[in-house]
């Protein structure tokens, strides 16, 4: 529902377009050990899926979406805590180090 519905709209591709977001896609079925132990120190130490984080440029402190059902908005708000609008204003600039991961 998520990627469908929010993750893959063009309203959604068109602001990680805009900023520079690298979406990124972890399946708990392909390496199981490894994507638990990056959902617990992400702060999920039920490994809940879907989950969602999202990472500045050169952070390794993601801001976390944990509700089941997540919206435009919700993303967005994640994208600029994280340096979205600095990334737009970078990019406007010239700036090379600009991208944000979001990663479910």
């Amino acid at each position: 529902v998520n990627e469908r519905y929010v993750l893959n709209t063009r309203k959604n591709k068109t602001l990680f377009e805009e900023l520079d977001v690298v979406a990124l896609k972890a399946d708990k079925g392909v390496i199981p050990e490894a994507v638990k132990e990056i959902l617990t120190e992400l702060g999920n130490p039920g490994q809940l899926i879907p989950f969602y984080a999202v990472y500045g440029p050169g952070s390794s402190d993601p801001v976390t979406l944990q509700d089941a059902l997540i919206t435009h908005g919700m993303v967005q708000d994640a994208v600029e805590q994280v340096g979205g609008e600095s990334n737009l204003q970078a990019s406007e600039e010239g700036a090379q180090d600009k991208s944000v991961a979001v990663s479910h």
